[in-house]
């Protein structure tokens, strides 16, 4: 269910221009930052969603242990 809905390349590096915090002045988030976003609504809502009607969710990239940190807009967005 989840392969149809985060694109192919979410969970892989990505090139440095597309990393680039310039893509935030033009409405386009940076890869890194989507990607924590995507997993970020699995596990605080997608996952509980899920439990609280017994189901239990089964992903890969957690049931590894990966926990990205929470996206910090105001980091990025800020002005160095």
């Amino acid at each position: 269910m989840l392969a149809g809905t985060a694109g192919e390349g979410l969970f892989t590096a990505a090139d440095a221009d597309l990393e680039s915090r310039e893509l935030l002045r033009h409405g386009v988030l940076p890869h890194s930052l989507k990607r924590s976003i995507f997993v970020g609504t699995l596990e605080g809502v997608v996952f509980p969603g899920l439990e609280k009607f017994g189901i239990s969710p089964a992903c890969p990239p957690m049931a590894r242990g990966a926990r990205p940190r929470s996206p910090d807009l105001a980091r990025l967005t800020s002005e160095e």
